[in-house]
């Protein structure tokens, strides 16, 4: 079976990182996958278009007050879609993926009707005006229009627009030629609720990661490898962008802030835009994208905390669990779907900064409880997300799509 999966990028980000894995899980699995990102365009006309595109991008963002603190807005028609058909081949299924900048909807019906299309989601993009999360809001759920994030009261701004688009384009694809996949039982739900993608099919099939990299190991030589400290409990907080107001740092610091009376804690952060939490309780690593340094991070914490407002199914809950880490978080979007109360982590009621503290403080107080909580997250993690779990429910499905094609 010959299938293209398509990403925007082919390694920066977390959805791209997923892809690949999926990519790497499908190919030892005996499928004729082939990867579809920028890196695979012309370079040339790849470049110029991309350019023009984030030149159309501001021109289109220019009337509007952009909040911060969140993902890009996106604009629903990228000229360098005019370039993803003739490198998707003879596929008999393409696989989307985080596809915002490459995918132009207005030609999603013609590559439905191409090859079945298979769409994993990553984020709401798929079925939003434009945001990649709507932060509760549910605009989707009204056809957007007056958007907070774009700092607009107009009904009949940007984002509403965008969604009439790609409202034309999902009703002139056949039902059976379009089905999503979606990581957690959460964005599963989502899609169910959208007037937009509701009338297709939707399988939950979890992300995968390399259980051979992502491993349980010795804690003290993980502590020594990072120079941190081996007589602290170590609380690893990780984001690509730590202000990103939907990953939590506003309610993990007001949580800190309660635990000032635990002065064995320390907070570890890694990712982009360093400063985003200080202190003398705060140590902060920088961007980490090696797997194999992240796994040595994990290792070293006693526990990670993932403080997001919603989320999907975070690769760094899937690889601190992996490592036998627990977790500590909030009961939003996927996390639930691995992170077992009481078993493989404690769950706090979301945006409640009190009981997350509260949460790492039992955490800190049991380390035995903790480290018996990461072996049980271990087994989850292996049961559902191995890459052969994940490639043989792709095959059944690809192989589904065909057969309806």
């Amino acid at each position: 079976m010959r299938v293209a999966l398509v990403n925007t990028y082919e390694r920066a980000g977390g959805a791209a990182r997923a892809a690949y894995r999926l990519y790497g899980a499908l190919r030892e699995d005996g499928v004729e996958a082939t990867l579809v990102t920028v890196q695979s365009l012309p370079a040339l006309p790849a470049r110029l278009l991309m350019t023009a595109d984030r030149v159309r991008r501001r021109i289109k963002l220019a009337p509007y007050s952009i909040q911060g603190g969140y993902e890009a807005f996106q604009v629903d028609d990228p000229w360098l879609g005019r370039l993803l058909h003739p490198y998707l081949g003879d596929s008999e299924v393409v696989n989307l993926h985080w596809v915002a900048g490459l995918l132009d909807f207005a030609r999603l019906p013609q590559l439905a009707a191409k090859a079945p299309v298979v769409w994993t989601l990553h984020d709401m993009l798929a079925f939003t005006g434009g945001c990649h999360y709507d932060d509760s809001s549910e605009g989707f759920l009204r056809g957007c229009g007056s958007c907070p994030q774009l700092g607009s009261g107009s009904p009949h701004d940007l984002s509403r627009g965008a969604f009439e688009r790609k409202r034309a384009a999902y009703a002139a694809v056949p039902a059976h030629r379009l089905h999503f996949v979606a990581p957690s039982q959460w964005l599963a739900r989502e899609v169910t609720r959208s007037p937009l993608a509701g009338r297709f099919g939707v399988s939950v099939i979890p992300n995968s990661l390399e259980l051979s990299v992502f491993r349980p190991g010795d804690r003290a030589e993980a502590r020594a490898t990072l120079g941190l400290p081996h007589d602290r409990f170590i609380v690893l907080f990780m984001a690509q962008d730590l202000v990103n107001r939907r990953k939590g740092m506003a309610s993990l610091q007001a949580a800190l802030s309660r635990l000032q009376g635990l002065p064995q804690v320390l907070l570890v952060s890694a990712g982009k835009t360093a400063g985003a939490a200080d202190g003398p309780a705060v140590r902060h690593l920088g961007f980490v994208a090696d797997d194999a340094r992240l796994a040595t991070l994990f290792r070293a914490a006693d526990v990670f905390v993932l403080p997001s407002l919603q989320d999907n199914l975070p690769n760094t809950m899937l690889e601190s669990l992996a490592c036998g880490t627990p977790v500590v978080g909030f009961a939003v979007g996927g996390i639930p779907d691995l992170v077992r109360h009481g078993q493989s982590g404690l769950l706090a009621p979301p945006g409640d900064a009190g009981a997350l503290a509260e949460a790492i403080r039992v955490m800190a107080g049991d380390p035995a409880r903790a480290r018996a909580m990461g072996a049980r997250g271990r087994e989850l993690v292996a049961a559902a997300c191995a890459p052969a779990v994940q490639a043989a429910a792709y095959r059944m499905l690809f192989a589904d799509m065909k057969g309806r094609a």
